[in-house]
């Protein structure tokens, strides 16, 4: 549940770049100059003394235009890795439904199977008192009562194993519904009825499954992975621009002579990259190809 939220979170931030991002910046500086580098070097103009102060409030605002679909194939496979997450949490839930279902199953059964060895050592042990009352009645042997007793005493022995058998599931299923250690209320065996299957499922049904559904998704974050990677070949356009109030005495900063601006556009793209972009958009290649293989997987399965 949490990584379907940290996903959510990641969906929130790529769709962010939809917008233009505005910001503001609050400067006050005091910077002291030398006074022994020349002119026009980066330190004191003529007549300024080397102790100068600076302040500045303005505001920011930078928007990338999405040109090459670079920010909506973000947004798609964060979208898919959403939904990939969410069904992945669901294929948890009903892996521990499931689990819960199939050990309460199995405590019937070894309700069932203490029963029946219960059962048996009763008979076993009126099979031996038989066996010793036609003994003392001189009408049977030494060696029928102690096979008789022989048989009470390995059907015994078939009890506590079966006994430690239920105390582990009842742990486990304990465990699975997050409580602590202890007995588990329920019917015998014979009151489960088993569900009526309907004839005639079509194979298509496999589709909703949830760890079929997230291989899916898996996949298209992978292709839309790859459509990201390509369009770092076009260059990006951003579009940029800047409001404010400068001075160098704080008595002027809010004065009509103290405004700023800048506006403009910026153009860039790759030249030369080393290999670096046919290198992502292989490693993008071949995780969309294992995704495929794991989607194949998952119907198999």
């Amino acid at each position: 549940a949490f990584n379907v939220a940290a996903f959510d979170a990641r969906l929130q931030v790529s769709r962010s770049a939809n917008y233009p991002q505005v910001g503001y910046n609050v400067v006050a500086e005091r910077r002291r100059f030398s006074e022994e580098q020349p002119t026009g070097g980066g330190g004191l103009q003529s007549g300024v003394g080397p102790i100068v102060n600076n302040f500045g409030l303005g505001a920011i605002l930078n928007w990338e235009v999405d040109l090459w679909g670079r920010v909506q194939r973000s947004n798609e496979a964060a979208l898919a890795e959403l939904m990939a997450s969410e069904d992945t949490r669901r294929g948890v839930m009903l892996t521990v439904v499931s689990s819960v279902a199939a050990s309460y199953v199995e405590l019937l059964a070894f309700d069932k199977e203490l029963a029946i060895a219960r059962k048996a050592l009763a008979n076993r042990r009126e099979a031996l008192a038989l066996m010793e009352t036609k003994y003392r009645g001189g009408s049977g042997t030494r060696l029928a009562v102690e096979q008789a007793r022989a048989a009470v005493e390995e059907t015994q022995a078939e009890i506590p194993p079966i006994e430690t058998s239920i105390a582990r599931t009842e742990g486990a299923l304990n465990l699975l519904l997050g409580r602590n250690p202890g007995p588990i209320a329920r019917r015998s065996l014979d009151a489960l009825e088993l569900p009526r299957m309907p004839q005639g499922v079509p194979a298509d049904v496999l589709t909703r499954r949830p760890d079929v559904m997230a291989a899916e998704q898996n996949l298209i974050a992978a292709n839309a992975r790859i459509g990201i990677a390509k369009t770092a070949y076009f260059p990006t356009l951003s579009l940029a621009a800047a409001l404010g109030l400068a001075s160098d005495d704080l008595r002027w900063l809010f004065a009509e002579t103290a405004r700023t601006g800048v506006a403009g556009a910026v153009l860039g793209g790759p030249i030369f990259t080393g290999g670096r972009i046919e290198g992502e958009i292989r490693q993008a290649e071949a995780n969309q190809q294992q995704m495929a293989v794991r989607f194949e997987q998952a119907v198999q399965v």
